[in-house]
């Protein structure tokens, strides 16, 4: 299968939870991929991006609940961040009922889920990973 979203290790975070929920968002960002260059029509496609969002979503819950635990001070900017990508997303479900699994869904995706992505992880999601090793250890 050609990978379009490569996650590498320019992009770790250093905390292995969060790194291990990025790659699998970058792994099911490339099954959608890979069956919109195969042509799979839009009712093979929408289980993969419903997969692909519910994940997002999951990953979003356990990152949070990680900033809560460490009281980090960035949390709640971080959480409207999550929040507005979590609206975005549902472009993916309308450009897919609106044109189909093509190359328009494939370009939204990487520009809304692995644009985004890569920016939020270099951004902020560094920063908290800079947090947690900045506090002393119990």
């Amino acid at each position: 299968m050609p990978v379009a979203f490569q996650w590498t290790a320019s992009l770790a975070t250093g905390v292995p939870d969060v790194d291990d929920q990025h790659k699998e968002i970058f792994r099911r960002a490339n099954v959608l991929f890979e069956a919109c260059v195969r042509g799979k029509s839009a009712e093979e496609v929408r289980p993969l991006l419903e997969y692909l969002q519910s994940y997002i979503r999951e990953h979003f819950t356990a990152e949070e609940a990680q900033h809560d635990a460490a009281r980090y001070p960035g949390r709640v900017s971080h959480r409207v961040l999550h929040r507005t990508m979590a609206a975005h997303l549902a472009e993916l479900t309308l450009v897919l009922e609106e044109a189909g699994a093509g190359a328009n869904l494939v370009r939204l995706t990487n520009r809304l889920v692995v644009g985004w992505l890569v920016n939020h992880i270099m951004r902020e999601d560094r920063a908290f990973a800079e947090y947690l090793r900045s506090r002393p250890t119990p």
